[in-house]
């Protein structure tokens, strides 16, 4: 049954999606911190094309609007950081307009000092994707980010889906990538750091 349902997904997504992921949003901090909103705990500051994130509490955030169809998408972070942390992105759409656990991703990220690492989140939405937030820390430190990706992964998730065999075409187990243990958010494939 879940090869019948993942073959009529790759049919729809292959008439209807580009073979390529289509870039919704990038961020490259090379003038300033464009769009993305901090709370009381975040301090943001731009220097040499890097975003520069001191928390100063256990629930440190930052946000922005987007814009997004309905479905799978990827979130990709290129930062600095020294130690391991949990970076957890939530995400709003028209039909749920509010922050929750249930809309939202978390993923160990296994940082250093002197060496820019990347983390990938997927995430699936039900609706048209209106907002992120990226919480990066759970206690007070620093990241120093590089860039920021926001991709519709329609195509290329339900591809890589396809060859590992994982999709059942309703909920997904919490996905495991390079030894690191992964939480899920809705409909929540693996995720990936470089």
């Amino acid at each position: 049954m879940k090869h019948l349902l993942l073959a009529a997904a790759v049919a729809s997504l292959t008439c209807c999606s580009a073979a390529q992921a289509r870039e919704l949003a990038r961020w490259d901090f090379n003038t300033e911190t464009p769009g993305w909103t901090p709370n009381t705990q975040t301090q943001l500051s731009v220097a040499d094309g890097q975003l520069t994130v001191n928390s100063t509490g256990r629930d440190p955030f930052f946000s922005a609007s987007v814009t997004g169809v309905a479905g799978w998408h990827r979130l990709t972070l290129s930062a600095r950081h020294q130690g391991t942390t949990d970076v957890q992105i939530f995400w709003t759409t028209e039909k749920a307009p509010g922050t929750s656990e249930a809309n939202s991703a978390r993923s160990e990220f296994r940082g250093q000092p002197d060496t820019l690492k990347s983390l990938t989140i997927h995430f699936h939405t039900d609706s048209p994707l209106t907002s992120l937030r990226i919480d990066p820390l759970n206690q007070p430190g620093q990241m120093v980010i590089d860039k920021i990706v926001l991709t519709d992964d329609q195509f290329d998730t339900v591809k890589r889906l396809r060859k590992t065999d994982r999709w059942t075409g309703g909920e997904s187990e919490p996905g495991h990538a390079d030894g690191q243990r992964e939480h899920a958010g809705s409909r929540q494939p693996d995720h990936h750091q470089a």
